[in-house]
């Protein structure tokens, strides 16, 4: 089973390291946060959470990382797509916290 904050720790540091990477290396990275996000998103419904906020957020997040992979393009700065994606991030942590899932994840 995966760690919640490593997993979140991990993700924030990946969408950070895309700034000015190589193209191959922000795919490496973006892989990488898709597969932490599945993890994190398995540990929230194994505990009972299902939120269509939450589950909006983490797609919403998947989404910004896809930009700032350079996956997608829509004429905005990558560092703007690595914001809106760690924002997407905390909103959906702030929301499992108000669910009650740090409670239940101890």
């Amino acid at each position: 089973m995966v760690d919640f904050n490593l997993a979140v720790s991990a993700i924030e540091t990946l969408l950070h390291s895309m700034n000015g990477a190589s193209q191959v290396e922000q795919y490496k990275a973006y892989t990488s946060i898709i597969s932490l996000s599945h993890e994190i998103e398995n540990l929230y419904k194994r505990r009972g959470i299902s939120d269509c906020y939450v589950d909006e957020k983490l797609s919403e997040m998947r989404y910004y990382a896809a930009h700032s992979a350079g996956l997608i393009t829509d004429g905005k700065s990558q560092d703007t797509h690595i914001r809106w994606s760690s924002g997407a991030l905390q909103s959906m942590i702030s929301s499992l916290e108000l669910l009650g899932f740090e409670q239940t994840y101890r």
